[in-house]
């Protein structure tokens, strides 16, 4: 894709991230600093259609991004450099500085986590020992408000503890699955990282949509792994 491509990309994907909300052509003429006439942001929406990076839902006029859009702007947030976020550096100082034990200290940081990012946590200490916090994060989102989704998330956070083991016998260094590759639902995006605790494996999940904010959760998770190797 040319410049102008990825950068009309990159609104939607954003605009859609922030509001829930199919981004039209009017939204793009309004957010958009390139200078573009409607007219020409329609034409380059239609390239971005058939490249199969955005598509319209139901009826509306505007359009979503597609699990092919956000797997490239994740992909894209992950090459680029880390930026270290002041807020989530003064509270995991704070935690460091705790006296929490350290069989306490990962789940008050997995619930730290979940209050940041807004999303899921999931902690796998071993094979059998898995812990979860922000669930009502997820139920919360505006793209799983409907009977039929509500119900085929419930039955994924029942199975937390199995898919979870299965996981931890292949921990990731840090892995984003989206979509179809997501083993918590083709509906939803996760985030893994790992840390090596009293000499043995620790397994972090951010769990969310597909919508999640990449960007922001990346270096969120980034910091927080660090974190997890200092201690």
């Amino acid at each position: 894709m040319n410049f102008r491509r990825e950068q009309l990309l990159k609104i939607i994907i954003e605009t859609y991230i922030a509001t829930a909300l199919p981004v039209g052509s009017a939204a793009l003429v309004a957010r958009s600093k390139l200078n573009l006439s409607s007219a020409t942001i329609r034409k380059e929406m239609s390239f971005l259609e058939n490249e199969g990076l955005i598509e319209q839902p139901h009826t509306s006029a505007g359009r979503i991004p597609t699990e092919k859009a956000y797997r490239l702007y994740a992909d894209t947030a992950l090459t680029q450099s880390e930026t270290r976020l002041p807020k989530i550096t003064e509270l995991l100082e704070r935690l460091r500085s705790s006296n929490l034990s350290k069989d306490q200290l990962p789940k008050q940081l997995a619930k730290l986590v979940a209050e940041i990012t807004g999303e899921t946590v999931i902690l796998g200490f071993g094979r059998h020992d898995v812990y979860h916090t922000g669930i009502a994060h997820l139920f919360s989102k505006p793209e799983f408000s409907e009977r039929a989704r509500v119900t085929t998330l419930s039955l994924v956070v029942d199975r937390f503890e199995e898919i979870v083991e299965r996981l931890y016998e292949n921990v990731p260094d840090f892995t984003i699955a989206i979509g179809s590759q997501c083993p918590f639902g083709s509906d939803c995006a996760a985030i893994f990282t790992s840390a090596v605790m009293k000499k043995s494996s620790l397994l972090l999940i951010l769990l969310g949509p597909l919508r999640m904010n990449y960007r922001y959760n990346i270096n969120v998770i980034k910091q927080t792994q660090a974190f997890l190797k200092e201690i």
